[in-house]
């Protein structure tokens, strides 16, 4: 699993997660993306690109949605994109489309991100 920063630059943190997520290499592949959250990330928007992403566990749908709290209490925003149907079954499973902020894909994350939420 890995955990990208695309860009800290412009309007958004823009974030690409890569591979399987779970937690047995989940955490070392977050702790720069948790620093960098941290030092005042979670007041940003911040997109989440899961478009790569092949499974989710459990531990890593719990980082989402701490994740997506954090940013909220910050003044920020956590937009998930071009989330693959295996994932987004469980997320819906979950019943987590109703909380977190999914959009269709990095377009559309983008606009959200500027203001203009669907």
């Amino acid at each position: 699993m890995q955990l990208n920063v695309v860009s800290h630059d412009g309007p958004a943190l823009q974030i690409q997660a890569i591979g399987q997520m779970q937690l047995a290499d989940f955490k070392p592949a977050a702790a720069a993306v948790n620093a960098l959250l941290e030092s005042g990330g979670y007041s940003r928007k911040v997109l989440l690109d899961l478009s790569q992403v092949t499974y989710i566990d459990s531990s890593c749908i719990a980082w989402l949605v701490k994740g997506h709290k954090l940013c909220r209490e910050a003044g920020g925003e956590l937009i998930l994109h071009s989330v693959p149907p295996a994932v987004l079954a469980i997320l819906k499973m979950l019943r987590l489309e109703t909380f977190l902020h999914l959009v269709d894909d990095a377009p559309a994350a983008l606009a959200r991100a500027k203001g203009a939420h669907s």
